[in-house]
């Protein structure tokens, strides 16, 4: 938990980790937290919710800079068929 806020291209904080020395579990939250906070509109912040599909290229869009580039690669093979189905839907 304490490494979740560390950036792939040590942007990050509280250390200004790299990739390399970031844990599994930190990125995956990372993952996790950035894909929550773009998809639910939260009280301190201004930004309204995104839509699924546009969520996910904003965090694809993060991938290799703040987030792990494989944990979102994985991440993009687990919500493919989500975003399949919500197309689906869509039309």
């Amino acid at each position: 938990v304490l490494q979740h806020h560390e950036a792939a291209n040590g942007s990050g904080y509280p250390y200004g980790l790299r990739d390399r020395e970031i844990c599994d579990g930190a990125k995956i939250l990372a993952i996790a937290d950035t894909f929550d906070a773009l998809t639910h509109q939260r009280a301190y912040a201004t930004h309204q919710k995104r839509p699924i599909i546009r969520a996910v290229k904003e965090l694809n869009d993060c991938a290799g800079k703040q987030l792990s580039q494989h944990w979102v690669d994985l991440f993009n093979q687990v919500v493919q068929p989500i975003l399949l189905t919500h197309r689906a839907r869509s039309l």
